[in-house]
């Protein structure tokens, strides 16, 4: 009798985890919402929303999506790309994509680069972390790209992930989606 294949079995539980670590980080929700030069300033209120499907979006990158006005910045998280083998320990890549108006980009008087701090971010939780069902993923690549209206840029990189075996199932999703 066949096995019935288990190749896409963690995936979704895996991608929960990883971007609930990325919903509950202020650092990140402020780089995205306070396009000013110092968004982690004391003074500033922390954000309450998620910000799901208004500046993080778990859907691959669409131009759609954007402020055509440059006002805001954005984090999509949903390319992902992989060669399944045999079994369902598969690594699989997880593409974030940040968007940023290319008039925000440089934090000025701070030396950073908006962008790249939002990946610190995320590399601060996630690289070469152990997380439920998740063996210590890591960061592989990042490039940049000016997006075709001009007023944006695009900085992504590649989260690797070797699939471990997830024993109990994840309740980790709190209903974002």
């Amino acid at each position: 009798m066949p096995q019935n294949s288990i190749k896409f079995s963690n995936i979704e539980e895996n991608i929960t985890d990883i971007f609930n670590l990325i919903l509950n980080n202020q650092n990140i929700k402020r780089y995205l919402k306070y396009m000013d030069n110092d968004p982690l300033s004391a003074s500033k209120d922390d954000i309450q929303s998620t910000l799901v499907n208004q500046n993080i979006f778990l859907n691959p990158y669409s131009d759609s999506i954007i402020d055509k006005e440059g006002s805001e910045c954005y984090l999509f998280a949903g390319n992902l790309f992989g060669i399944l083998n045999s079994d369902s320990t598969s690594p699989y890549n997880i593409k974030f994509v940040i968007c940023c108006p290319n008039d925000y980009w440089v934090l000025d008087g701070k030396g950073k680069i908006r962008p790249i701090r939002i990946a610190d971010e995320i590399a601060k939780l996630v690289d070469g972390k152990h997380i439920t069902g998740v063996s210590t993923p890591e960061i592989t690549n990042f490039s940049t790209t000016p997006l075709s209206d001009n007023r944006y840029s695009a900085f992504d990189f590649d989260l690797e992930i070797n699939i471990s075996t997830r024993r109990p199932k994840s309740s980790a999703y709190n209903g974002w989606y």
